[in-house]
């Protein structure tokens, strides 16, 4: 499944900054390939994981950023 593909159908909300190629670990100690989304969606940095090899979205996390550092939701 292309990139392209994969984010085009998503949430109108979501504009993407970056996408990137990545291998991601799984709750059951394997992994799978995945296309990274760095995206803004309402104002707020999301990262919008989407299997490589389905298109299937399988995560979304929230970016909270403050002087103590990076947490993901």
């Amino acid at each position: 499944v292309g990139s392209e593909m994969c984010i085009r159908d998503r949430s109108p909300n979501l504009t993407v900054e970056s996408m990137r190629e990545v291998v991601v670990p799984n709750e059951y100690g394997g992994e799978y390939h995945a296309y990274e989304f760095k995206c803004t969606a309402l104002g707020h940095p999301v990262l919008v994981y989407i299997d490589a090899d389905t298109g299937a979205e399988r995560d979304v996390l929230l970016i909270l950023e403050s002087e103590n550092g990076i947490l993901t939701v």
